[in-house]
Formats: C-alpha cells, sequence, structure tokens
C-alpha cells in the first residue's frame, strides 16, 4: 500500500515538473488504452456465440400445419369438383358434393341428420391433407422462389409425375414426365398451392389447393358422440 501511494505522488510530482509532464501523460494514456484493450477482450470472449437462425424450409411448415380451413379444387375437362372443411389435429369436418362428411383414423363417416356411417370418398380426399402431402412436397424439387416485401413468398416446383399420380389416384399406371407445382404462401396464416396436371394426357387438369387460418383453429366443434352410429 506504501507503494502504490508513493507511486501516486510520483506521478503528482512529475505532472508539476515541465520537463517530465508531457511523459508522464504519455505514460497515463499508455496505461488507460492498455486496460480499455484488455477489457474489451476479456468481455468478447465471455460473450455467449449466438449462432444465427437457420431459415425454415416451406415443407417444415407445412408439416407443422396443426389445424387449418381448407379448400380443395379437382378441375377435369368439363367439371369441377370441391371438398371444403376445417382440419383439426388429425380429423376433419367437411362438405363435399352436398354432403357432410366426418373424418377421424384414416375414415370417413357420412353425417346425415342424427347418425353416422362409415363411408367411402371420391378422389379419397385424406389424402390431401398436409401430413400426407408432406412426403411428395419434400421429394419435390425447388426451381425458383420469390419473396415480397409484404412477407408474401412464391415457389416453383416441380414434382415427379409418377410418384404423384400414383399416389393421388391410388394406383400402379406409370405416368412419365413432371408436374408443376406453385404456391403462395401470403404470410403464415394462408397458403395456396396448384398442381398442374396439363402436360399430361388425363381427364385431371388441375387440383388447387387453399390454406387458410393455420394453426388458429382451436376445435372442430363436432362431437360424433352426439350422433348415433350405423352400420
Amino acid at each position: 500500500m506504501k507503494k502504490v501511494i508513493e507511486f501516486f505522488k510520483s506521478i503528482r510530482t512529475n505532472l508539476k515538473d515541465p520537463k517530465k509532464k508531457s511523459l508522464t501523460l504519455l505514460g497515463i494514456y499508455f496505461v488507460f488504452f492498455v486496460f480499455v484493450y484488455i477489457f474489451i477482450n476479456a468481455s468478447n470472449s465471455s460473450a455467449p456465440v449466438v449462432e444465427p437462425e437457420k431459415e425454415r424450409s416451406f415443407s417444415d411448415y407445412y408439416l407443422s400445419m396443426n389445424s387449418y380451413k381448407y379448400k380443395f379444387s379437382y378441375t377435369f375437362k368439363d367439371s369441377v369438383k370441391i371438398a371444403e372443411g376445417i382440419y383439426y389435429k388429425n380429423t376433419s369436418l367437411l362438405t363435399y358434393d352436398e354432403l357432410k362428411y366426418y373424418y377421424e383414423n384414416d375414415s370417413f363417416y357420412l353425417i346425415d341428420d342424427n347418425y353416422y356411417y362409415l363411408s367411402d370418398i371420391e378422389y379419397n380426399i385424406s389424402k390431401l391433407f398436409n401430413k400426407k402431402l408432406y412426403e411428395i412436397l419434400k421429394a419435390s424439387t425447388e426451381k425458383s422462389k420469390i419473396s415480397y416485401s409484404d412477407g408474401t413468398n412464391e415457389l416453383n416446383y416441380i414434382v415427379d409425375s409418377n410418384v404423384l399420380c400414383n399416389y393421388i389416384f391410388d394406383d400402379t399406371v406409370s405416368y412419365s414426365g413432371f408436374i408443376d407445382l406453385k404456391i403462395i404462401q401470403n404470410s403464415n396464416k394462408s397458403i395456396t398451392m396448384k398442381f398442374d396436371f396439363t402436360s399430361l394426357n388425363i381427364n385431371l387438369k388441375s387440383i388447387d389447393l387453399e390454406y387458410n387460418d393455420i394453426n388458429s383453429i382451436k376445435s372442430l366443434e363436432f362431437n360424433k358422440d352426439n350422433y348415433t352410429y350405423k352400420e
């Protein structure tokens, strides 16, 4: 402690001496900047390294959709078939051809008055629920992506015709070439997808999918226990 006091006394004495003042001030500044340098480097070395957040792929976001309102449109040469409904945690309530259906555990039930019946449904519409279509989308090839200032993303994919058609139609017919898929993601609450089949010589021209209110649905507001099951 005595040496420290003597050191500061010598500095004060040197500052009063015109011959030693400049050199003493230079020494003080040098010690100050060395201290600042050591402090900054010590702070940086102890700070945790934050990895940049990896951009989430569209297919991963698509798989995370647990609820939504939807409209699926099948466009043929001379007609359009539409299925509309609500999807909530692997169940769905929908209308198709003016009939009402309930979907659960990979089965469709026709709702009629106070009864429900196990029923087939044309095109097996459940194939277009995101949890099932995810593998097709994940295996597709992205051709382009355009991001707009309002947060909208436009994505263009090509899908193997054979893989998609065998999946949609549940058959083993051989299809060649590729199908164009256009996706518009307006926000995290709305997506439209269009599968264009015009390159194939088949009656189906396109399948258009609309998903809205994504992950905002709280329930189907339907309880099949309030209905009586009939064979």
